[in-house]
């Protein structure tokens, strides 16, 4: 279980680190709108890279059937938003960061840094939170993707997040991300975890 209260003492250290003024002067200098992810259009499994290591992201091959990459951002699993935008320099696949978002200003630094997309988990801070979370998320144009667990956990967040909703299923060692409601067919990717 992940301890929220550590973690928003880890936010609020790296907001002294990089303070937010910086962040926002950071923002308006990003001049790469976020890649689009389709799940209808682009290949069909998921990449998530493990144990992210710098020294070989140029060598690591992403095929045409990958449809997007997943890259943790959670200093609790060792991972560092700043390997977003070190993945972007070598590959043009769209990028979700994975962290435990408890504070808008890990968004903005997650954009910053050239993510696409964010897999947030809505059961780890109030309704509100989660709200600001999704709708910063969304106006920064990038994919809101909700770490639920499994589809029963969604009720909680439905009026937020509306219709359409791109959500992470996991079941043990598997996990998908799939994309249901507002009319359009249900897609299910599949996420492969690869270590580096």
């Amino acid at each position: 279980m992940v301890d929220v209260n550590l973690k928003v003492s880890m936010v609020e250290r790296k907001k002294k680190e990089i303070p937010p003024h910086i962040v926002e002067m950071g923002l308006s200098m990003v001049y790469i709108e976020p890649m689009d992810v389709d799940f209808d259009r682009q290949g069909n499994y998921v990449l998530e890279l493990v144990g992210f290591d710098e020294r070989v992201v140029e060598n690591i091959e992403v095929d045409s059937d990958v449809s997007c990459v997943i890259i943790s951002s959670d200093e609790f699993s060792g991972g560092d938003v700043e390997n977003v935008s070190v993945f972007k320099q070598f590959h043009t696949k769209p990028v979700l960061v994975k962290d435990v978002f408890v504070d808008e200003y890990q968004v903005l630094l997650s954009r910053v840094y050239l993510a696409d997309g964010i897999i947030m988990s809505p059961d780890l801070v109030d309704l509100g939170m989660f709200e600001r979370l999704f709708h910063l998320t969304v106006s920064l144009g990038m994919l809101p993707v909700l770490d639920v667990g499994e589809r029963s956990n969604l009720e909680r967040v439905k009026e937020v997040v509306g219709e359409v909703c791109v959500f992470m299923e996991n079941g043990g060692n598997y996990a998908e991300i799939v994309r249901s409601g507002g009319g359009l067919p249900e897609r299910r990717l599949r996420v492969v975890k690869r270590g580096m």
